[in-house]
């Protein structure tokens, strides 16, 4: 089962690319959506960010306090 954190940056990702992407994204296995997801710890915040969207460049989805 997918974390809150993991579903909450997935469902951003999908607020934020367009259908043809978002058909081929929804046909993937959960595992690689979750490796796609990458997560920095900055200043005791979490970085969500996807490698390589536009060649080598990242898309950046925001930066969220995880409360435990």
């Amino acid at each position: 089962m997918a974390t809150p954190m993991v579903m909450a940056l997935v469902l951003r990702l999908l607020s934020l690319l367009s259908l043809s992407t978002l058909s081929s994204l929804l046909l993937m296995p959960r595992e690689t959506l979750e490796t796609l997801t990458s997560l920095h710890h900055h200043n005791g915040r979490w970085e969500a960010r996807i490698g390589r969207v536009c060649g080598n460049k990242y898309l950046y989805l925001g930066t969220y306090i995880v409360l435990y």
